[in-house]
């Protein structure tokens, strides 16, 4: 609420100037039907329309940091007399009084906190952070683009993730300041790749099977994978249990070739592709190298998984190889 309250010691000294001279002429002024202040104090200036010299005398208390209220034409008028002022008749009949400030909320405490905790306990980033308080913070009002925090004391024992952080509000002016004190604890989150189902060995994973989480980091143990793209297309090296922070280890690339499989082995130079059939020797994920078997000479070559049941042969000496193996095994059979 607006509190309507005379600025006492004001007035009165407006009062004593006027008894030493003689009466002021009264002057017609226009009421204003709003006024926007950011001080603590209402002045004429800020009620009526070409005040003059006037226009910065204190009339009113303002309203609380954020708050409004109204005034009415009769208490200004009141409070004009003293100073040969009069309001025009068919003006507004009160004066809706706002007194801009900034809030700060719970949230914005938790990340002034995080911020001070990050630059003087050697914590990680601040927006890894989460805040808990001992006591919900309350709201603050604070002045418009005037009012700072400042940290004066900053502890944090790691053991028990605990914090107790001391803030000093400094407003415009530099005689006034606030002191806040905050505890609570303050955990490290980071974020965790999870299995929605229960996933066995070998599998492959998919972008279906996967979600993320915000942990506590202390609550996770080793150095869990932390995008779902590092774990997209990876196999379970053993069983997976759903909710469970997957670790690095536990995914390996999937083989695209299988041991004792049929292969296709693919030697491609532009304007020219050679495919001939052969068999793996062993397993392998792509990019692996390989050992695969031309299955009319029965020689062994290694090759490069470039895809599901794929190896491209590596040179073209080897490629050149194959080729004649395979069309002089041909052409024996046809002798034979």
């Amino acid at each position: 609420m607006l509190r309507i309250a005379f600025a006492a010691v004001l007035t009165a000294l407006s009062a004593s100037a006027s008894a030493q001279t003689a009466a002021p002429q009264v002057r017609g002024v226009t009421l204003k039907t709003e006024a926007v202040i950011s001080s603590e104090l209402v002045r004429i200036g800020d009620l009526v329309e070409n005040s003059g010299m006037l226009a910065s005398t204190a009339i009113f208390r303002a309203p609380n940091l954020g708050e409004s209220g109204t005034v009415t034409a009769q208490q200004v008028a009141e409070a004009l007399i003293p100073h040969g002022l009069r309001i025009e008749p068919g003006g507004a009949a009160s004066i809706a009084v706002t007194r801009t400030g900034r809030i700060l909320t719970a949230k914005d405490l938790e990340a002034r906190i995080a911020r001070a905790l990050a630059d003087h306990a050697g914590l990680r980033d601040a927006a890894s952070l989460a805040i808990t308080f001992d006591q919900p913070p309350r709201t603050l009002h604070l002045e418009a683009n005037r009012a700072e925090f400042q940290v004066v004391r900053v502890s944090y024992l790691p053991h028990a993730s605990r914090f107790d952080v001391t803030l000093e509000l400094q407003a415009a002016d530099p005689s006034r300041r606030t002191v806040y004190r905050y505890t609570g604890t303050a955990a490290e989150m980071i974020d965790v790749v999870l299995v929605k189902r229960a996933v066995a060995r070998d599998e492959v994973l998919g972008a279906d099977d996967l979600s993320v989480e915000r942990r506590v980091r202390a609550s996770v143990s080793g150095e869990p994978i932390g995008k779902v793209e590092d774990a997209i297309g990876l196999a379970a090296r053993r069983p997976l249990r759903p909710g469970v922070a997957l670790q690095a280890g536990e995914l390996v690339k999937a083989n695209l070739v299988q041991r004792n499989e049929a292969v296709i082995l693919v030697y491609e130079v532009p304007g020219i592709v050679v495919t001939l059939r052969g068999k793996a020797l062993e397993s392998g994920a792509q990019g692996d190298f390989v050992n695969v078997m031309n299955l009319q000479s029965k020689r062994t070559f290694q090759g490069v998984v470039i895809g599901p049941g794929h190896v491209s042969i590596s040179t073209p000496r080897t490629a050149a190889r194959l080729v004649s193996e395979t069309t002089g095994a041909a052409a024996r059979r046809r002798t034979e």
